[in-house]
């Protein structure tokens, strides 16, 4: 059944690709994404081997594992990439682009299925590298455009550190450990704590450039050049948790190498820069990039905290709204052919899109009854004894509530700019109801934290259980009015203003993308100097070889009895003789 689940995305694939007539490809799509989550329910937990080869007595095999946290990912993946195919039936309304879109995506669609069901690290590995292929390819979609193809550049640079890190990793395992199963790992890590931490070090670094943390966190926010679907599938709801999703199976690992409280100040790091990075960023799809790795810090710091279960229920239900936002950013973007919150407007004249967009907007700032609400409820409980911890996390759910209704109120408000573009009108159906669906989900979802609160099981235990302390759920709530009622006064009613300072470093988005160029131009002026290098010691070696190489031609014609080298030698011979003679007088 789990062979099945990859290969119907992959054989859809292909039919989008390569068989489907024109126009046909996006129904394809859709019924493989279809068929792929009817599957869901047929597949039982457990360990699956196929072995694939062996070298010097170590066996090489595709692994895979269906526990809780694996399904919880599964259904996540088959459950939102449906959705994600309809929606773009309107999104993707070029006819010339639909084939390789299609095949695209549920080539990814399946590296992400086949990651969530990685048993080991040789199918993590195989799983991590299509990943960061199909990201590659889906960011830089519209390759006519530079932006993209820089964006999906800087994205595939900056993965491609934690790629070889994980394959370093691998690597020190393998030796250490003897297997490279995770269970197999996880029991034998404490043989060799000198091979366990740099082995765990490094999965770190390749957990936090996937997860876009400090300091690789800038590469998310430039990936919003790709499709919308493409931000809403891979780069909300899927992909950037793979890091995440690394570091939640390997936690034993980390905390007994000692490196879970460093992992958590990383994403407690990360998470403020995103969040004041969201208040003063203004292309509309960049504000919930950095939203999502504001979210991505604070699974980290959860997990790697002790607040797991907390952790994985962010991570469980992030999903929907902050996929339905994504949906809502492309159909402004469609509708108004703009992509700053301050020039777009009009999203009242769908009311269905309307809707939806309300209830991602509630779920994100905390509001009861939505997901968020429950999700931000859960991890201040989990850190309610610790009160730096408490205040820190609060203070960012003031400012997400603030920044998200500032996104909400600039779009939201009717003006006569948006009637020269397509229209909210305009919007295709399968945009406004793929949104209405997902707006519903964000209150369906609520009812998971009974499933997490008593029946959820991580595969190695856990200290921590999933709690909502009623007064922690009434202050999150009343720093979601709060927020919202700030961004009310401020950006509607234009009370106040922002510190001009304060503004400079955010825009500047702390100055990353400064110090990546700077690292970029030593990095290039580095190999321009060792280019230069090459050359000299090139060109030495070449001048050095062509005077041997003279010396041997004339050397040679006289071995082969040339007359005229002969006459020639014996001249300069009778010369040098007579001149020493003379100096002897």
């Amino acid at each position: 059944m789990l062979v099945l689940l990859l290969l119907v995305p992959l054989l859809a694939a292909l039919g989008a690709a390569a068989v489907a007539p024109q126009g046909l490809s996006r129904f394809i799509a859709l019924a493989g994404s279809l068929a792929s989550l009817a599957l869901l329910p047929l597949v039982s937990s457990g360990t699956y081997v196929l072995q694939w080869f062996s070298s010097a007595g170590f066996a090489f095999g595709i692994v895979t594992s269906v526990s809780q946290l694996n399904l919880l990912l599964l259904a996540m993946v088959l459950g939102i990439a449906p959705l994600v195919m309809l929606y773009s039936f309107g999104f993707m309304d070029t006819l010339s682009q639909q084939r390789r879109f299609y095949a695209e995506m549920l080539a990814f669609e399946a590296a992400m299925a086949l990651f969530a069901m990685s048993g080991s690290f040789i199918t993590i590995f195989i799983a991590w590298e299509f990943l960061s292929l199909t990201s590659y390819l889906l960011i830089g979609f519209w390759n006519e455009r530079e932006s993209a193809n820089a964006a999906a550049r800087k994205a595939i640079s900056i993965v491609l550190i934690g790629d070889m890190a994980m394959l370093a990793a691998i690597a020190v395992m393998a030796v250490a450990f003897k297997t490279l199963t995770f269970s197999g790992v996880i029991a034998g890590f404490s043989a060799d704590p000198g091979a366990a931490l740099v082995s765990v070090a490094l999965l770190a670094v390749a957990a936090l450039t996937k997860s876009a943390q400090l300091p690789f966190q800038e590469w998310l926010a430039d990936a919003m050049e790709g499709p919308a679907p493409v931000s809403a599938f891979l780069h909300s709801t899927t992909m950037v948790k793979a890091g995440v999703f690394l570091i939640m199976l390997l936690l034993p690992m980390i905390s007994g190498a000692g490196l879970a409280p460093a992992i958590s100040v990383f994403g407690l790091i990360t998470a403020a820069i995103a969040t004041t990075n969201a208040l003063k960023e203004r292309q509309v799809k960049r504000v919930i990039a950095y939203s999502t790795v504001q979210e991505l810090g604070l699974m980290i710091f959860a997990v790697a905290s002790g607040a797991v279960i907390a952790g994985v229920f962010l991570f469980f239900a992030q999903s929907f709204y902050k996929a339905l936002l994504f949906f809502s950013s492309g159909a402004m973007m469609k509708a108004t052919d703009n992509e700053d919150i301050t020039q777009i407007s009009g999203l009242r004249r769908n009311r269905v899109l309307y809707v939806a967009t309300i209830f991602g907007v509630l779920s994100l700032a905390g509001f009861v009854p939505f997901d968020g609400f429950f999700a931000s409820s859960a991890i201040g409980s989990a850190f309610s004894a610790n009160l730096a911890y408490y205040v820190i996390l609060n203070a960012f759910g003031l400012l997400t509530s603030f920044y998200i209704f500032r996104w909400f109120l600039f779009t939201e408000q009717r003006d006569e700019k948006a009637r020269d573009a397509v229209g909210f009108e305009a919007i295709p159906r399968s945009m406004s109801y793929s949104a209405a669906a997902l707006g519903v989900a964000t209150v369906l979802a609520s009812l998971g934290v009974l499933y997490f609160m008593g029946t959820f099981r991580m595969p190695y235990a856990v200290a921590s259980n999933l709690v909502i302390d009623p007064a922690d759920a009434a202050i999150v709530t009343g720093i979601a009015v709060a927020g919202a009622l700030s961004s009310y006064a401020v950006f509607r009613k234009r009370v106040g203003v922002m510190n001009i300072m304060a503004n400079r470093v955010l825009y500047s988005r702390w100055l990353f993308n400064s110090l990546y160029r700077a690292v970029a131009a030593f990095v290039l002026g580095m190999a321009s100097g060792a280019v230069m290098l090459e050359r000299g010691i090139d060109s030495a070696f070449r001048g050095i070889g062509m005077s041997l190489y003279g010396s041997a031609a004339f050397v040679r014609r006289i071995s082969y009895g040339e007359i005229n080298y002969y006459v020639l030698t014996l001249s300069a011979a009778m010369v040098a003789t007579v001149v020493l003679v003379y100096m002897a007088r």
